[in-house]
């Protein structure tokens, strides 16, 4: 799967930069990178319904307009949540990029927004 970038349309007018109720700046989030980390077990993992010897880890990177970034992981397992690595990170790529790209990282109606969806 290796690394990927999730960028505004060049073609888009979206604003980086923007001002909270105190005037000060606030930085956007500019972009996304989606990274597959398969992690070995100690010892490996046996079910009735199969056996394993790692865990398919997606993390997830986010940054912003200052050039700070912030982490997120989430462990997948398509026979346990329906969800396989390649799925995640295009929903990463896809629809969560489309709501956070432009936004204020610190904005309770992108939190909401995010909960709702």
């Amino acid at each position: 799967m290796g690394t990927r970038w999730c960028y505004t349309n060049p073609g888009r007018v979206r604003r980086t930069r923007t001002a909270d109720a105190s005037g000060v700046g606030v930085s956007a989030v500019i972009g996304l990178r989606v990274l597959r980390v398969p992690s070995p077990l100690a010892r490996p993992f046996v079910t009735a319904v199969r056996r394993t010897d790692h865990i398919d880890a997606v993390l997830v990177e986010v940054k912003d307009a200052e050039g700070r970034s912030g982490w997120g992981e989430a462990a997948v397992s398509w026979r346990v949540t329906g969800e396989s690595p390649q799925s995640v990170a295009a929903a990463v790529a896809g629809p969560l990029a489309d709501i956070v790209i432009g936004r204020d990282a610190n904005d309770p109606d992108l939190s909401a927004e995010l909960a709702t969806t």
